[in-house]
């Protein structure tokens, strides 16, 4: 249904997807993310299929949807987008007019992060945003750091067993002369 995922997703820092079918929605959510302090881009759509699409070339720090929507609706979405590569973690805003818990269980089941009730409370939307985003960028930030970490423990590894070649030798050439002191070498 949809495209193959490629390796490696083109990454913008502060990247936030919105997807609601609702224009007046869509348009409060990206105006409440707008607001959010330091460098957010923002990609809308109207359809969760299209978001998913965008998703397979492009990966966001922080996802809202609405629940209800007539092409997939929200639990779907979410289900489609933790089947990603590098959308396992990233943190997923089910935005909803449904106080139902079935409706809660079976996104929290599907991987959904946070809920929001429609109409939505802008300041707690952009808390709860901001929130989420700071968590999403220490994350990355942690992932990073280990990477670097683990490259530096490949090359100091790769530098020991060097030295070790290089040592061996020397050692093996000064035990030489030691056996025939001891007069092993009859």
């Amino acid at each position: 249904m949809f495209e193959e995922p490629v390796a490696s997703l083109q990454r913008k820092p502060g990247t936030v997807l919105v997807v609601d079918d609702q224009a007046t929605s869509r348009a409060i959510l990206e105006q409440v993310v707008r607001s959010l302090e330091g460098p957010v881009e923002v990609q809308t759509f109207a359809r969760a299929v299209d978001a998913v699409v965008w998703a397979t070339r492009h990966a966001a720090e922080l996802v809202l949807v609405d629940y209800l929507m007539p092409d997939m609706d929200g639990v779907r979405f979410v289900n489609c987008l933790r089947a990603l590569p590098g959308y396992e973690q990233v943190p997923i805003i089910m935005v909803t007019v449904s106080d139902d818990r079935e409706v809660r269980y079976a996104a929290l089941d599907a991987g959904a992060t946070d809920f929001l009730i429609k109409p939505i409370d802008t300041r707690e939307c952009l808390a709860r945003c901001r929130n989420l985003l700071t968590l999403r960028r220490q994350q990355l930030a942690l992932e990073e750091q280990t990477k670097r970490l683990e490259e530096t423990m490949q090359e100091l590894r790769r530098d020991a067993r060097q030295r070790e070649l290089e040592i061996l030798p020397a050692d093996v050439a000064r035990f030489k002369p030691r056996k025939r002191n001891l007069g092993l070498n009859a």
